[in-house]
């Protein structure tokens, strides 16, 4: 294993030695599974960044359809209740809607 030299406050190092203490581990120790979980949190936040990303790009293009498109909903039409129903649904029952055909028939 490879060793590296770091400088850190007084303070640091006391506390590092106190949570070493109570957690029976090594200074190595600590400061791996510190940078560990850091690299963890440090990918999610970039995951949770490039989602909200996508997101965010989803929406515009749902407000350019909606601005070219709009226009040819019916009005009243509720999009949103419609794809709840048929997500809800029980997937035996989806073919007993006439306007689904079972492929298999």
């Amino acid at each position: 294993m490879a060793k590296i030299n770091i400088s850190v406050p007084d303070e640091f190092l006391r506390e590092l030695d106190v949570l070493a203490e109570k957690t029976d581990k090594s200074r190595s120790e600590l400061l791996r599974e510190g940078v560990e979980i850091f690299r963890h949190e440090w990918e999610r936040r970039e995951e949770e960044a490039r989602i909200q990303k996508r997101r965010e790009e989803a929406c515009k293009k749902i407000d350019e359809f909606r601005r070219r498109y709009g226009h040819l909903v019916p009005p009243g039409l509720d999009s949103v209740k419609m794809i709840r129903e048929l997500r809800d649904r029980d997937p035996a029952d989806k073919w007993n809607d006439p306007d689904l055909k079972d492929p298999g028939r």
